[in-house]
């Protein structure tokens, strides 16, 4: 493994110590070059990565020995397909090698990586489906749940674009059920598996499933929180895209219908967009339902400063 491919191993390590970004970038390098590592993975330059690793007590050595370049560069596209970079993550699929692809493993997880290159790099839904058809054939034994699911989702987002809502909601109901349900898990974090669910959610929404979209949002919200409960962490339970999650979810109750559920679903997320300091999100939220603050505002300002029965 290159030093390069170390912010997976950097982000775990300072959120294990209690470090904030800023104070490990302190004389190293900036906050956004911290955020930009662990979000891609990457380190723009190895001695920038061996400072990191020397201020977080990370032996630099048990990184590079726990994993192969490969699997790194792997890795690598894989965050950028959950943040929907498809060029740059087309782009990144050049590094793999032909040594990696003699794995059943990864050539199976190639496959899944290429069908969503054809899809929405060059357009190509056949080629996409062929992509996705032969990782779930010939690898799914060998790729995980993570990528079973993956490549499911794909093979949903194909049926949609070609107009079939059936054969579309089979393969997305398949990733969703998959994801929170992961019986070979050590490819998956609750990250990875958020970040495909929402495509989930956004597909259900999009077919006007709402019902559907309402269970999945509560799936996930419920692993979630499965995932804190099953922690052996001092650290306070993961909330990672619950505000988006609820404003889904909200949007799934006014679909059927149901304005006072869907109104305090957006009231859950303009509450979570804020503690994640989502404030672009806060804002849209703020902005549709002004009469709603205003009305809530005028409740409580007449109780502001005095004791309550609260403990």
């Amino acid at each position: 493994m290159s030093s390069r491919y170390c912010g997976d191993a950097i982000k775990k390590k300072r959120l294990e110590i209690g470090m904030s970004q800023q104070d490990l970038s302190e004389g190293i390098c900036t906050q956004g070059m911290i955020s930009q590592i662990e979000a891609d993975n990457v380190s723009p330059r190895s001695d920038i990565a061996v400072k990191l690793f020397k201020r977080l007590n990370l032996n630099f050595n048990d990184v590079i020995d726990n994993d192969s370049y490969d699997k790194n560069v792997f890795e690598v596209i894989a965050t950028h397909l959950q943040k929907h970079c498809y060029k740059k993550a087309d782009e990144s699929s050049d590094r793999v090698t032909a040594m990696l692809l003699e794995k059943p493993k990864y050539r199976g997880i190639n496959h899944c990586f290429k069908g969503y290159s054809r899809l929405f790099v060059e357009d190509d839904a056949q080629g996409a489906l062929a992509e996705f058809t032969e990782c779930l054939t010939s690898y799914q034994k060998y790729i995980g749940d993570l990528y079973v699911a993956w490549a499911s989702l794909g093979m949903g987002l194909v049926f949609k674009k070609m107009g079939l809502k059936d054969h579309a909601l089979t393969n997305v109901k398949r990733a969703a059920t998959k994801l929170v349900t992961l019986e070979d898990s050590k490819d998956a974090t609750i990250e990875s598996v958020t970040d495909i669910y929402m495509d989930v959610l956004v597909v259900c929404l999009e077919l006007e499933e709402y019902s559907l979209l309402a269970e999945y949002a509560d799936a996930i919200i419920d692993y979630q929180k499965g995932m804190g409960e099953n922690s052996n962490s001092s650290q306070p339970s993961t909330i990672y895209r619950l505000a988006e999650i609820y404003e889904l979810k909200s949007k799934a109750f006014f679909g059927l219908g149901k304005h006072v559920d869907g109104t305090f679903n957006q009231m859950i997320a303009y509450s979570m967009a804020i503690h994640e300091g989502d404030q672009h999100l806060a804002d849209k939220i703020f902005a549709g339902n002004q009469d709603l603050f205003k009305l809530v505002k005028e409740k409580i300002v007449p109780f502001e400063g005095r004791k309550t029965l609260l403990g």
